[in-house]
């Protein structure tokens, strides 16, 4: 099982649908592919992968996580409920620093881009070189992550502060 493109630290501010969406894309299967795998009907399916509230059940969730090659949602789970032993110190986000983030989010991409370059050169795919465009897209997706965690709990302390100003 693929556990370390993630550090679970990154999960703490992620939703649910966000979870269970980076476990799919992460694992490259398409929702098809889970519905046969896990003989969900097509609308059950769709419902898991949604934003709309409504998981699998808890005992399915292992073999889910089995057959997308990755623990992300056992690892969301965890961290939800460890979250209050867990949480960092926020700091309010400022335009640099969003700034900052999306530079290295797109550095990151950008390395992608220069070893997929690198691997087509030939127009042959060896395996040590499918091995480094995966290592690089491991980066994108762990910062991509981070990012993301940082993004939503910016917004849930805007959404605080204009709460408390219409108090």
């Amino acid at each position: 099982m693929n556990t370390e493109m993630v550090d679970p630290r990154d999960l703490i501010n992620i939703t649910a649908y966000e979870a269970f969406r980076l476990a799919l894309k992460v694992s490259g299967k398409t929702e098809a592919e889970v519905r046969e795998e896990m003989g969900y009907s097509e609308s059950h399916c769709h419902r898991v992968f949604s934003v709309e509230e409504y998981y699998t059940s808890y005992e399915k969730i292992p073999k889910l996580c089995k057959f997308l090659d990755n623990n992300i949602i056992i690892l969301w789970l965890i961290v939800q409920a460890d979250k209050d032993m867990h949480q960092p110190i926020y700091h309010e986000m400022d335009c640099p620093e969003l700034l900052k983030e999306a530079a290295e989010l797109l550095k990151e991409t950008s390395d992608v881009g220069k070893e997929v370059g690198a691997t087509i050169e030939d127009n042959e795919i060896k395996l040590t070189e499918i091995r480094r465009v995966i290592r690089e897209v491991c980066e994108v997706v762990a910062k991509g992550i981070c990012m993301l965690g940082k993004l939503r709990m910016h917004e849930r302390f805007l959404s605080l502060k204009v709460k408390k100003s219409k108090a």
